[in-house]
């Protein structure tokens, strides 16, 4: 026979009725695991242990790191600059303010602000957008009455009809009766328009856009919520505006400037500025080359738009006199484009310091530890404001008050951690003793 009577497939006791056999084994492997729960039990403590010497460590660390760290001046308490702070006050902010370090002389100095510094800059001569414009089908202008003209005028948006008259819409018409409905649906500024609506019968191009000094001016004509209206008889483009959008591809943008683009054989433009060389692509949109002169680093410039003037403004980072600004087209237009004009070259900052003048290229500079920061030029006939100089003692007091509060709470920490009661007949539990357990009594 290949088996053993007596024994079953499964690892039990049989044979024994009467008997709690289960509880027997479970009782047997309690003892069995004593050594093992006496090694997790002083584990458990070698962990709290650890744990409460990290804390005190991290404590140590923390106080020292705050107080008795070079890097840290204003509370550095070996130094002398913790316990002898200076502080600057201006007698007018609106033009000057200052802050003062440790080795400042206390005392009051007299400043005037002659000549703020300034960066150089290239600004478009022009408006960089073009007026809104479309070609006339002159034959479908008898069919335009009762059409409409969805137009946004600076965000308020309006459906205008174009009535019909006595007189069908013709080429000597066509511009005035426009002009009326404009000024119908948003109104004058007193007697003035708040558009120029013009109409050239050479070349049937009818130009719409916002006066200049009216207050007034994006200007956005598109379809309407039944379809295009009347822009296929003026010739206007789906949402033709008289501002650029610098969301929209360079390519795209020539139906909007002034001054369009023009790309070499490969669809490119290249320019330079400050030497370092540029490259966009047609399809790149005006915002994402914006965005990459802007964060160049060589560059070291800002170009920007602003859409009440329609021009393009490029600032040199860097202020005060010389040459900081150089800009040039290589391949394409893009800067032409831009209509951007001859560069206004910076200015050095000029005050005078107590009867002394200073010329520096920055609106912030220290001298005999000082630090100076202009605001405004002050007037020819004005004799200047005073920026006092004297010891800073409540932030000392409060540097000094903060160590004390510090390290006495340091030391109660550690004090506590050193007399903490301790009672050796408790050892940390099992996990046995906690499956029997409340929550509430583990705690």
């Amino acid at each position: 026979m290949n088996s053993i009577s007596g024994f079953s497939s499964q690892l039990r006791l049989t044979g024994l009725s009467g008997f709690d056999t289960e509880t027997i084994v479970q009782e047997l492997m309690k003892a069995e695991r004593i050594p093992l729960n006496t090694l997790k039990q002083r584990r458990t403590l070698v962990q709290w242990k650890q744990e409460a010497y990290r804390e005190v460590s991290s404590s140590l660390i923390g106080f020292k790191s705050k107080f008795f760290d070079i890097v840290n001046r204003s509370t550095y308490m070996l130094s002398e600059s913790s316990i002898k702070l200076m502080k600057a006050t201006s007698s007018n902010s609106e033009y000057v303010t200052a802050t003062a370090a440790y080795g400042a002389n206390a005392g009051a100095y007299n400043i005037k602000v002659k000549q703020l510094a300034t960066a150089s800059y290239s600004a478009s001569t022009g408006k960089v957008s073009g007026a809104i414009e479309g070609t006339v089908d002159e034959t479908e202008l008898a069919n335009i009455a009762g059409k409409k003209l969805k137009v946004t005028l600076d965000g308020v948006v309006k459906e205008i009809e174009l009535k019909e008259y006595t007189e069908a819409y013709n080429e000597d018409n066509l511009a005035e009766r426009l002009q009326e409905a404009l000024d119908s649906a948003f109104g004058k500024i007193g007697d003035e328009s708040k558009f120029i609506v013009a109409y050239d019968k050479d070349s049937n191009i009818l130009s719409i856009d916002t006066k200049s000094n009216s207050g007034v001016t994006k200007l956005t004509i598109d379809g309407t919520s039944e379809g295009i209206g009347a822009l296929s008889e003026l010739g206007i483009i789906l949402g033709a505006s008289n501002r650029i959008s610098l969301k929209r591809s360079l390519v795209s943008l020539n139906n909007t400037l002034a001054n369009p683009f023009n790309f070499d054989a490969g669809g490119f433009v290249t320019f330079e500025i400050n030497g370092k060389v540029f490259t966009a692509d047609a399809t790149d949109t005006l915002e994402k080359v914006f965005a990459k002169i802007n964060n160049d680093e060589d560059a070291n410039v800002i170009i920007s738009y602003d859409e009440i003037s329609d021009k393009i403004t490029i600032t040199s980072k860097q202020t005060g006199a010389g040459n900081n600004l150089s800009i040039k087209d290589i391949s394409g237009n893009f800067l032409g484009a831009l209509n951007l004009g001859d560069i206004t070259a910076g200015n050095d900052a000029i005050v005078s310091i107590n009867g002394q003048e200073i010329v520096r290229s920055t609106n912030n500079f220290t001298i005999n530890g000082i630090t100076y920061t202009l605001h405004k030029s002050h007037g020819e006939s004005s004799e200047g404001d005073t920026i006092t100089v004297e010891q800073n003692t409540d932030t000392v007091i409060s540097n000094i008050k903060s160590f004390i509060e510090e390290y006495n709470k340091l030391i109660d920490m550690i004090n506590g951690k050193v007399n903490e009661k301790y009672e050796r007949n408790y050892q940390p539990m099992t996990d046995e003793q906690k499956e029997e357990m409340k929550e509430k009594d583990i705690e």
